[in-house]
C-alpha cells in the first residue's frame, strides 16, 4: 500500500513541475532577481558576464566492469545488450560520430565533463584518441574519470593530462590493497592527477577504512569514506557515528539521508545534463526533459535555480548547486571537494 501511495504522489509531482515548466514567468523559464542574487557567486562561475558559460555533462559511458562488485547491481558484459544498443557507448555509435556532437554542443559552451561506468578506461581502442580529441578543444574546461585503476597508464603515452583527473575507487573485494597502491603510485609518477580514492562504506568494509585512508594520506591522496547508496537509512548509529567523522559535515548530511534536499533551491538544472551511453540525454534531474545527444540541438537547460524534486540526493556535484552550499571557487567540484577533504585530513597539497 506505501508503494503506491508513494507512487501515487511521484507522478503527482512530476505532474505539477511540467505544469510549473510551461509557465513563463516560473522558475525554470524565468529568473527573479531574488534568485540571481541568492546564486550570485555561483552564477558568475558557470554563467560568467565575460566568458562563455559552462555546461556540466555526467556521462555514464558505459555499463562494462572488470569487477563484480557485491554491492553493483549493474551488468557487466560488455556487449549486454538492453533493446539495440549494448552496454558501451562506442558499440551504439562510432567515435567519430560522438566527437562530432561534442564539437557541435560546445562550440559557444565551456563543457565539464564527467565520465563514468562500468569502467570507461576498459576500452583500449576509443579511450585514448577520445580523449585527446577533447583535451584539445579551447571550450573544454576540464575531464574528470571515475574508474577502479586496473589499467595501465602507459597505454596513455603522450596524451595532454592538464585537464584530466582522476576519481579512484578502491574496492577490497576484487583487488589486494598492495596491487591498488602500486598501480596509484604508477598512476602519479606518469602524471595522472587523483582528486580521491573512493571508499564504498559497506557493511563489511568498515573495519578496513582507518587503515586505507591513513596508508592513503602518505602517498598525498585524499580518501572519501563513501556511504553505500542503498544502505541509506540501514547504517547502525555506530556506523553513522563514523561517517560523521569522516566526512564534511554537509557530505555526511545529504549522502546518508539525514537532511532531505526536496523542495530546496539548486543551480544544478541550468547548468547540467545526464547522458547514458545510448546518447540519452536528459536535463539533469528531470527525467521529462530529454533529447539525444545526436540532436542538431539538446534540450534547453533551465533558465535558473529550481526547487529540487526529490527526497534526497547522494552526488557531489549535485548538493554542491544548492542553495548555501557555498562551494563556488570553480567549476571543477571534485577538485573543491579534493581540497576540503585534503585539509580535513591533514595533507599538505
Amino acid at each position: 500500500m506505501k508503494s503506491i501511495i508513494k507512487s501515487m504522489l511521484s507522478k503527482s509531482l512530476w505532474r505539477y513541475i511540467a505544469l510549473k515548466r510551461r509557465l513563463p514567468w516560473g522558475p525554470y523559464k524565468r529568473m527573479s532577481s531574488r534568485d540571481r542574487n541568492s546564486f550570485a557567486s555561483m552564477l558568475s562561475i558557470w554563467r560568467p558576464s565575460n566568458a562563455l558559460p559552462v555546461i556540466l555533462l555526467e556521462w555514464n559511458m558505459t555499463r562494462w566492469c572488470n569487477y563484480k562488485c557485491s554491492y553493483c547491481n549493474q551488468p557487466h558484459q560488455r556487449f549486454a545488450r538492453n533493446g539495440k544498443y549494448t552496454a558501451h557507448a562506442f558499440d551504439n555509435f562510432p567515435l567519430e560520430d560522438w566527437l562530432s556532437a561534442f564539437a557541435r554542443h560546445f562550440e559557444n559552451r565551456r563543457l565539464a565533463l564527467l565520465i563514468s561506468g562500468g569502467e570507461p578506461m576498459m576500452d583500449k581502442k576509443n579511450m585514448l584518441p577520445f580523449l585527446q580529441k577533447l583535451t584539445v578543444m579551447p571550450t573544454v574546461e576540464y575531464i574528470n574519470i571515475s574508474t577502479n585503476a586496473s589499467w595501465n597508464p602507459k597505454m596513455y603515452e603522450g596524451l595532454d593530462l592538464s585537464k584530466i583527473m582522476l576519481l579512484l575507487s578502491y574496492h577490497p573485494t576484487q583487488v589486494a590493497q598492495e596491487s591498488f597502491f602500486n598501480r596509484l603510485d604508477e598512476l602519479l609518477e606518469f602524471g595522472f592527477k587523483i582528486g580521491m580514492v573512493n571508499f564504498v562504506m559497506s557493511k563489511d568494509n568498515f573495519a578496513q577504512y582507518s587503515d586505507f585512508k591513513t596508508k592513503i594520506a602518505k602517498k598525498g591522496v585524499p580518501s572519501h569514506s563513501s556511504p553505500q547508496w542503498q544502505l541509506r537509512g540501514k547504517y547502525s548509529k555506530e556506523e553513522l557515528a563514523i561517517l560523521k567523522q569522516e566526512l564534511p559535515e554537509m557530505d555526511y548530511s545529504y549522502r546518508t539521508g539525514v537532511i532531505s534536499t526536496f523542495g530546496k533551491k539548486c543551480l544544478f538544472p541550468a547548468v547540467s545534463y545526464q547522458m547514458d551511453q545510448t546518447g540519452h540525454i536528459l536535463v539533469s534531474c528531470h527525467p521529462q526533459v530529454t533529447g539525444s545527444f545526436f540532436d542538431q540541438s539538446l534540450p534547453s537547460v533551465f533558465a535558473g535555480p529550481v526547487p529540487c524534486p526529490h527526497i534526497s540526493c547522494g552526488c557531489l556535484h549535485k548538493y554542491s548547486l544548492l542553495k548555501g552550499s557555498n562551494r563556488d571557487t570553480n567549476v571543477n567540484i571534485l577538485q573543491i571537494y579534493s581540497n576540503i577533504l585534503k585539509q580535513k585530513q591533514g595533507i599538505n597539497s
